[in-house]
């Protein structure tokens, strides 16, 4: 944010929902959103998409208010009104893509082999018809910084009911260091808990 050209325009919010307080910040000049949460201590992005799932590169929350026990948005650019809801797969009947970026894996110049990565999600909440009845996560990874990604690659995470659904990636290579990148697009809740990894350390 710092490198912004103009951030006189930006507008500002706070709310809080299940245990997380956030502080919400859009520059409409960048166009950006950025999300500070507290429990955390960490930044996100987020942005929203139109019916075509083009980014409108900033989130289309401009106000929010805490009313009649529900957490209601403004729309900047039409007005309109919305909830948030945790358990809702769109955003005002478009695409709510998730992407999440892991920190850099490195064994301090060392080279690993991974075998496995399973990344710990809410399972068994997929739609009953039509796109999320079959829930997939898509992953990639890059050996190069995140410069580059590599192919996409999708697991399963279980149509609904299949609460026991593990989400794995096997046989995932050599690397000296590496950022992995993990999207859902698919209209259903989301809840990544964690993340776990069979590494193997090589020589340097």
């Amino acid at each position: 944010m710092e490198h912004y050209a103009t951030v006189s325009d930006a507008v500002a919010f706070t709310y809080s929902m299940e245990g997380h307080s956030f502080f919400v910040i859009s520059f409409p000049s960048q166009p950006a959103t950025w999300v500070f949460d507290v429990a955390t201590n960490l930044w996100h992005e987020r942005r929203s998409y139109d019916d075509e799932r083009r980014s409108l590169d900033r989130w289309r929350v401009g106000t929010y208010a805490r009313c009649y026990d529900r957490h209601v948005v403004g729309d900047y650019d039409t007005n309109a009104l919305y909830t948030l809801d945790l358990d809702e797969g769109t955003e005002a009947g478009n695409a709510l893509i998730r992407e999440a970026i892991s920190p850099p894996i490195h064994a301090d110049g060392s080279r690993i082999t991974m075998s496995r990565l399973e990344v710990e999600l809410e399972t068994g909440i997929g739609l009953t018809t039509g796109q999320g009845s079959q829930p997939q996560a898509m992953l990639q990874w890059s050996d190069d910084g995140a410069r580059t990604w590599s192919n996409e690659h999708w697991s399963s995470m279980g149509a609904i009911g299949a609460y026991r659904r593990r989400v794995r990636w096997y046989r995932l290579g050599q690397f000296r260091e590496r950022y992995f990148r993990l999207v859902i697009s698919d209209p259903i809740k989301v809840s990544i808990l964690g993340a776990l990894a069979a590494m193997t350390k090589g020589e340097s």
